[in-house]
Order: structure tokens, then C-alpha cells, then sequence
């Protein structure tokens, strides 16, 4: 949620404009309190005046000089191009977050709310619509944290009326909406780390996770259709990250979405981008070590907003310290609850665990009577809740699962209980990663004494799914100058490392060094093929691929066995590595720490009924939290 990087602007600028903005726009209640006719439109602009405060634009010489670079050029324009003219104009001028009750006059808050009212009132749905559904997603001006621009309105309708033409509903018009967009703004990564106005983003064609949701948004406000964005803040079990969405607001409060390339719209649907694609199943055969995570989870959802709707001080905590979001946890089926008691009347922050972080809040609830209730939480997560004494965060309880049926599960560490523990894994293992492993099964090892490999022999099979280091031993004698892995027809899974041995006098294996051979790989990556590295690869740049090595004319050799790696998220416990275990007990406390000596780790003395948490001190930053369970690590 980009939204953030605005919180300290606001709070420096917030005294100044306060006081400024009702006698800047007294032009705009004259002007709609001349006409008896205009009395919602006069309710609706004290509506924009009185939330006006906290908005502001990305401006200044160095924005200005990226819109005039964008539309100086044609569109659509490369990922790079994007880059390369934001780099420039940032470098040349400064950007700066502006007010919007600086910079925008009376006459173009009129043109604003007149043409919310357009798009309301010309809508085929628009007695559906209550005003203060209208005021809150059709009227404002702008949608998130966007550079804002005038005769957006004007434009999103003319440019995507067409779309909607034949529709006969509001959700059925919100479907098409949602398609067009699907079909002409192409998905990117971040080319400038502000928001576009709609207009921009609309001419670009590329957008980022945020500037889609933001021109979304505007396009369905511009045809009358209230909409909003909703968001997960951050994942409970997954990345440090959270997602964004649209959604329909009806006027009873229903929300509608549609879950991620689906083509219906329905309420309580499910939250878009939390499934992972599950395409290949995973077969007892295939041994897979590792429990696998298929689904996201969310513990609240907030919508993003116009209006004044969050009660915030500068002591509250990031996430939370928004004022223009509202809980909508309910509109999607959250459904948990959590009681736990706190004798004290300051707020409690209920927490989760954030990747590679720490326990991060996600709601905020007063105690009452020794008691303090959060309402409409996601369930089978784990939560911590905790406030704030002095500048110390304290920990209420031990951590706690909500579970779906209704109970919970406290994690109170058994010190006088323990075991030894074994541990291969640092973050879960997601689907993402096994649909890629498992669509090498059908892969082959071939040696040949002809560079075209026409007398091809397969000397070894993938026949199961590989996860992490693999090792196929090979009983021919025959000799070999050419050997090379081939794909199955539908992998072009990168190789982390491809190594070939053979037996010395004394039957030891040692590998073998020759010249890399490939077709339809990428050739700047061939050298990492032998380096071990997990974290580097070799791409493909198609199915089919193939890949190898030339051990020359007087190299010919027996094989005994072939070492190979699939691509992986390098999560796995790596030899050579230095790793510390934690477990929590109202803090975290470090139980040991061990060099890997190979993909596994063994940890005596760990309390039962703990929860805990690996990291890996050599690199890498993704950890999450997990228990210990019957030989497994469940992650949470």
C-alpha cells in the first residue's frame, strides 16, 4: 500500500490547511446555495471540503516533467522507456507531495462535483444509488493517493461508455469494466514510486498493482458506478507484502469483486490473489518433504477511502495511522473473534507476524471491563496481541490461533517439556514452486558420442518431483564425450546446477569438467550451472530446452551418477550456512545456533507447544513462523 508514504507530509501540513480550506472554497457554498435545485450538490461539497484535509498530489518540476515526458512520446511505451524518463526527470527537479487544498480553486471543485452528479444521475442504475453511497465512492476526486488532474470524468466516460453499452445491470457494467481493463492495461512493476492520475495511467497502458486499481476505479466512478479500493494491509502467512483490489459498493453496503480472472462479480467472494495456482498434484510418490502452502490468508481488510473514517494519533502504529480507511473484514466472510483480557484502558493492537520482521498490528480495539474483543478477523491464524507502555511494545498473552470452528489454541511453551527437532526450511514452500518441480518429471539425462545426438542413450529419468539437491546414480559402463539434460514437454524450469561424475581408480566419484553445450537457453546464465549457488540459474528461454557439457575428444567417460537442482525460492536449509532458532515465550529467546552441514538442521531441547522461528544469518531475509508437529513444520 503505497498510501503510506504520504503519513509524515500529512501530519506537518495537517495544522496549516485545517484552518485554510473552508474559507478557501466559500466560493463553492455560495455558488450551490443560490439554487434551491442544488441542495445536494451543496451537501455534497461540504461533504469534499470537510474531508478535503490529508489529500495530497505528487507535484513540483520533477512530476510535471515526467507527465510532459510520457505524453511527449507515443504510446505505449516500454517498461524501460517509463523508467528511463522518470529517472531523468527526478534527477533534473525535486517532487514534492502538495495539499490538495493548496493548489485546487473553487472552480474546479464546482466542475468536480457537477460531474460526479452527471455520472450519477445519467447512469441506467442511478436510482439504486443513495447519496451517501454517491458521496462516498462516485463524488470524490480523486481515488487514492494519485496526482490528481481535471476532465478525468469526461474523458474515462467517452473513452469506455462503449464498453458498457449493452449491459442491463450495474454488477453486469462492473464485469465488462473489469474485462476492459483486463485486456487493454497491461500488468508491470513499479516505473515511478508515485501514483499517476487516471488520465496518465489510461494513455500509458502499463500499470503496477496500485495504478490499475486507482484508473480502475475512476473509470466506474466516471460511468456512475460506486467503487472503491480494498486491500489486505499485509498477508497473515506470506510475504511482507499486501494486494489491492476493486470492488462494486452497493448502497446497502454489499460488496462485489471479482476473484481474479473469473468473469462473475459476487459478494463475499473470495479475496482476489489469495490462491496460488495449484496445476500440478503432488503425489505420495513424489515424497515431497515439505508442508506446502496453496492459499494466502488475510486477517483484516481495509477500504480505502475519501472520507474521514480512521480515529489516528501519531503514536499509532503505521499500518493503522491511515484516517481515510475503513474495516470491511465482514463484506468478505471474516468471521473470527478474539477475547483476551487486559486490565489496562490503553488501545491493544492485535498483531501477526510479518516476513522477515516482526509482530506487525493490523487492528486496533479499546478493553472494556478487563476485557478486549477483536471482531471480524481471518481464522486458522496466528495472533499476538500487544500495546504500548512508555516505548515498549508488550506482549498481552502468548501468541494465539483463531481457528474457523470457533476455538483457539494458545501457544504457551513447555520449558519443562522439550524435544529435538529436525528442520529443513526457513519459509514455506509454495505451490508456485512445486508446479514448476513437478513439471520436470519426464525429463531425461542422455549421453552421446555425436554433437546432434543421434545415437542418444538416456542414462537417467526424473520420474518424481525434485525438490532441492538431487542426486541419480547411473550403473552404465559405456563412454561418453556429449551428456546434456533434456526438458519434457512442458517444463522450461531453470537449472540451479547440473553436475556429472565418474569413478576414479579407486572408485571414488569425481565430476566432470567440460565445455557447456545448450540449445534455447540463455547463454549470459551458463556459467552458474556449476557454481553452487542455488540462487543463481540458467534460463530457458523455451519449453524443449537443453542443456550440457563437451568433455572433448579424448575426455570420453563412464557416468556414475548426475547431481542436478531445479530453480528454487533457496528457503531451504543450505550447508554452509550459520542458522538461529527462536522460540516465543512473551519475547523471543534464542534456543541455539548451528552451521548446516547439509539441507537438514537438528535443534535439541525446543519446548513443546511453541511457536517458532528460523533464521538464516549468512543471507537471505524470507522467515515465517511455524510449530512443531508430529515430525512436521506447520507454518503460520
Amino acid at each position: 500500500m503505497r498510501r503510506n508514504i504520504f503519513l509524515i507530509a500529512i501530519i506537518l501540513c495537517e495544522a496549516i490547511n485545517v484552518c485554510t480550506a473552508e474559507n478557501k472554497f466559500d466560493d463553492v457554498i455560495a455558488h450551490y446555495s443560490r439554487n434551491a435545485n442544488d441542495s445536494m450538490k451543496l451537501k455534497a461539497a461540504k461533504f469534499i471540503i470537510k474531508n478535503i484535509h490529508g489529500h495530497f498530489s505528487p507535484g513540483g518540476d520533477g512530476m510535471e516533467e515526467f507527465i510532459n515526458r510520457i505524453y511527449a512520446t507515443d504510446s505505449p511505451q516500454s517498461q524501460k522507456a517509463l523508467a528511463t524518463a522518470w529517472n531523468k526527470a527526478r534527477g533534473n527537479e525535486k517532487t514534492i507531495l502538495v495539499a490538495d487544498s493548496s493548489f485546487m480553486d473553487s472552480q474546479w471543485l464546482i466542475e468536480e462535483i457537477d460531474q460526479a452528479f452527471v455520472s450519477w444521475k445519467t447512469a441506467p442504475w442511478a436510482d439504486e444509488i443513495t447519496f451517501d453511497n454517491f458521496c462516498r465512492n462516485i463524488l470524490p476526486y480523486r481515488v487514492k493517493d494519485e496526482r490528481i488532474c481535471k476532465g478525468w470524468r469526461q474523458k474515462l466516460r467517452k473513452a469506455y461508455g462503449p464498453a458498457v453499452t449493452n449491459t442491463e445491470s450495474m454488477t453486469e457494467a462492473f464485469e465488462a469494466i473489469t474485462d476492459t481493463i483486463r485486456k487493454t492495461i497491461l500488468q508491470s512493476t513499479p516505473y515511478c514510486p508515485y501514483s499517476l492520475d487516471a488520465l496518465t495511467t489510461n494513455y500509458v497502458k502499463k500499470a503496477d498493482c496500485d495504478q490499475r486499481c486507482i484508473l480502475h476505479v475512476a473509470i466506474l466512478r466516471a460511468l456512475g458506478i460506486p467503487a472503491a479500493i480494498d486491500a489486505v494491509p499485509m498477508w497473515a502467512n506470506y510475504s511482507q507484502n499486501g494486494h489491492s483490489w476493486v470492488a462494486m459498493v452497493k448502497s446497502d453496503g454489499a460488496t462485489y469483486t471479482i476473484f481474479d480472472d473469473e468473469k462473475g462479480a459476487k459478494q463475499f467472494n473470495k479475496i482476489d490473489a489469495s490462491r496460488f495456482s495449484a496445476r500440478y498434484k503432488i503425489t505420495r510418490e513424489d515424497s515431497c518433504p515439505y508442508d506446502v502452502l496453496y492459499e494466502k490468508k488475510a486477517a483484516k481488510i481495509y477500504r480505502l477511502g475519501f472520507e474521514h473514517t480512521n480515529t489516528t494519533t501519531q503514536s499509532t502504529p503505521s499500518i493503522l495511522n491511515d484516517r481515510f480507511i475503513s474495516d470491511v473484514s465482514a463484506q468478505y466472510g471474516l468471521g473470527g473473534t478474539l477475547t483476551v483480557e487486559c486490565n489496562d484502558t490503553i488501545p491493544v493492537y492485535l498483531c501477526v507476524f510479518r516476513s522477515g520482521k516482526n509482530w506487525t498490528p493490523i487492528a486496533q480495539a479499546q478493553p472494556s471491563n478487563g476485557l478486549v474483543t477483536f471482531k471480524n478477523i481471518g481464522c486458522n491464524t496466528v495472533y499476538l496481541p500487544m500495546c504500548i507502555k512508555g516505548k515498549k511494545w508488550t506482549a498481552l498473552s502468548e501468541p494465539i490461533l483463531v481457528k474457523a470452528n470457533g476455538t483457539s489454541h494458545t501457544y504457551t511453551p513447555a520449558t519443562d517439556t522439550t524435544e529435538s527437532i529436525t528442520i529443513n526450511r526457513k519459509y514455506p514452500l509454495c505451490s508456485y514452486m512445486t508446479d514448476l518441480w513437478g513439471y520436470m518429471k519426464g525429463g531425461v539425462f542422455e549421453g552421446a558420442n555425436k554433437a546432434d545426438f543421434s545415437d542418444a542413450d538416456t542414462i537417467g529419468a526424473i520420474t518424481r518431483m525434485p525438490h532441492g539437491e538431487t542426486t541419480i546414480p547411473i550403473s552404465k559402463e559405456k563412454k561418453y564425450r556429449y551428456l546434456r539434460y533434456k526438458t519434457s514437454p512442458r517444463s522450461r524450469m531453470p537449472l540451479a546446477e547440473l553436475h556429472f561424475y565418474t569413478k576414479d581408480e579407486n572408485g571414488k566419484d569425481i565430476e566432470l569438467n567440460g565445455t557447456p553445450i545448450w540449445h534455447d537457453v540463455d547463454s549470459t546464465g551458463i556459467k552458474h550451472l556449476t557454481d553452487w549457488k542455488p540462487e543463481t540459474v540458467t534460463s530457458a528461454k523455451t519449453t524443449n530446452y537443453w542443456i550440457g557439457t563437451d568433455l572433448g575428444a579424448k575426455g570420453k567417460k563412464p557416468i556414475s551418477k548426475i547431481v542436478f537442482m531445479p530453480s528454487s525460492d533457496t528457503n531451504n536449509v543450505e550447508a554452509g550456512d550459520l542458522y538461529e532458532l527462536y522460540y516465543f515465550d512473551r519475547q523471543w529467546h534464542l534456543l541455539g545456533r548451528r552451521m548446516a552441514n547439509s539441507g537438514i538442521l537438528t535443534f535439541d531441547n525446543v519446548p513443546k507447544n511453541a511457536i517458532l522461528l528460523l533464521k538464516d544469518k549468512t543471507k537471505g531475509k524470507e522467515e515465517r513462523i511455524f510449530e512443531y508437529k508430529n515430525g512436521t513444520q506447520i507454518w503460520h
